[in-house]
């Protein structure tokens, strides 16, 4: 039952349920010169895990975390196409986004899903092929998905 709920709640979290935050993840740092944030495009995702965060949950949580892959592909009209595989199991979907704000590294979008949930997003962006969204569980900033431009 445990392992169920797990992946319930992760299938949930990969669809952005629980990605973003405001806390920005240990790994984005502030940059020394503006980056270009320019969001249209494929991104694939890694996932970073902060291991001492990552002993304040169960290891078969961090697991699923871990095994997480997804692809974003952003688009000038506003699609937000979702591609990826969560413990093993793949998923697509198609939501519309549209910029909230941006200062500095950081670039803020309203998602807003099929069925009309609606998420505020955050980006830390590193340069200007990659960005940071943090991994916030109830009981630990576990990590971030880091997103490497693709095209």
């Amino acid at each position: 039952m445990h392992r169920l709920f797990c992946a319930a709640a992760l299938i949930g979290f990969v669809s952005f349920a629980g990605c973003g935050g405001s806390n920005a993840p240990e790994t984005a740092e502030a940059p020394a010169e503006s980056i270009d944030v320019r969001l249209e495009g494929t991104w694939t995702s890694q996932v970073i895990i902060n291991e001492a965060e990552a002993a304040k949950v169960d290891a078969e949580t961090i697991a699923v975390i871990k095994s997480m892959k997804m692809e974003m592909t952003f688009t000038e009209d506003g699609k937000l196409q979702l591609a990826g595989e969560d413990n093993g199991t793949a998923y697509q979907d198609e939501n519309t986004w549209q910029l909230v704000d941006q200062s500095d590294n950081v670039l803020k979008i309203k998602s807003v899903t099929t069925d009309g949930k609606e998420k505020d997003l955050e980006f830390f962006f590193n340069d200007s092929n990659s960005f940071d969204m943090p991994l916030n569980l109830e009981t630990a900033q576990v990590g971030a998905m880091r997103f490497t431009r693709v095209r």
